[in-house]
């Protein structure tokens, strides 16, 4: 019996030794370095803010609502090419391609290829893109590349945006406004807005000025010229059995005197833009 009570007590001794030493054992620090989550990713807001000098100032317009962009382009390769205006649409498309979140460091993959995706915002001063190589890859400017976090939202909105597009196409019978000094109308009849710009060659008084009229588009860039045209009035699409084309205003005449008001057709004919005077 004293032999059981002196074992019962040595045990006794060694578990309160044990708790002590325990007690005594200091409290690991949470640790300092960040998670993996943490570390792997960040928004594209951080990632273009860093590649654009101009962007915080560009976004401040825009949350502030003093420098909202004028238009909103879409453009996927050999698919879409068109534009929206309305400023909700603008500001809304902004902050949601700005959350999206990426890979904060550049993709190591040797070779990414795919359709091009590109959402660009014009404040009519300066050109802000979002480019994407597929919906996987932010694509930047100097050819490095992110691995986007969720490829599926980046297709929600182009989805989206493409809808709206597609709305805000330009009818026929409407005239056309100047944007960053080009027309936008579908010269093909594909689906994709094609650039036309008219340039104004002024030769003084040794002969009539000339106005130069290029089309240019995915697969096309194509011009012709007008002799003795100075300046454009207006310009309206339309469109008949041939296709779409439009019907131009200018101001016609040589050195001396040119307010003439004539008035020509722009169309694409096979592989060649032809510009025909409207009858009087």
């Amino acid at each position: 019996m004293r032999f059981a009570k002196l074992l019962v007590a040595l045990l006794a001794v060694v578990l309160l030794a044990g708790c002590a030493a325990k007690q005594d054992e200091p409290t690991p620090e949470p640790s300092q370095e960040p998670t993996q989550q943490e570390s792997s990713a960040t928004t594209i807001a951080e990632c273009l803010g860093k590649h654009y000098a101009s962007w915080n100032d560009f976004n401040q317009g825009i949350q502030g609502g003093t420098q909202i962009p004028q238009s909103l382009q879409l453009h996927v390769e050999k698919t879409i090419d068109g534009y929206v205006y309305d400023k909700d649409v603008i500001v809304s498309f902004w902050n949601r391609l700005s959350q999206l979140r990426v890979d904060a460091e550049p993709s190591t993959d040797e070779k990414i290829e795919g359709e091009r995706i590109s959402f660009t915002f014009d404040s009519g001063k300066e050109v802000i893109p979002f480019r994407f190589r597929t919906t996987r890859y932010l694509e930047l400017s100097d050819g490095t590349y992110y691995a986007v976090e969720e490829p599926n939202k980046v297709k929600e909105l182009v989805d989206e945006l493409k809808g709206l597009v597609e709305q805000e196409m330009p009818k026929a019978g409407t005239e056309l406004e100047k944007q960053n000094d080009a027309y936008f109308w579908d010269a093909n009849g594909d689906g994709m807005l094609e650039h036309m710009w008219i340039d104004v060659v002024n030769n003084g008084d040794e002969a009539p000025s000339v106005m130069n009229v290029r089309v240019f588009g995915e697969d096309l860039d194509v011009s012709d010229s007008i002799n003795g045209g100075y300046s454009v009035d207006r310009v309206t699409l339309m469109e008949d059995d041939q296709g779409p084309y439009v019907v131009l205003d200018y101001a016609a005449g040589d050195y001396y005197s040119h307010d003439t008001p004539k008035q020509c057709t722009v169309r694409l004919v096979g592989d060649e833009l032809k510009i025909e005077d409207v009858a009087a």
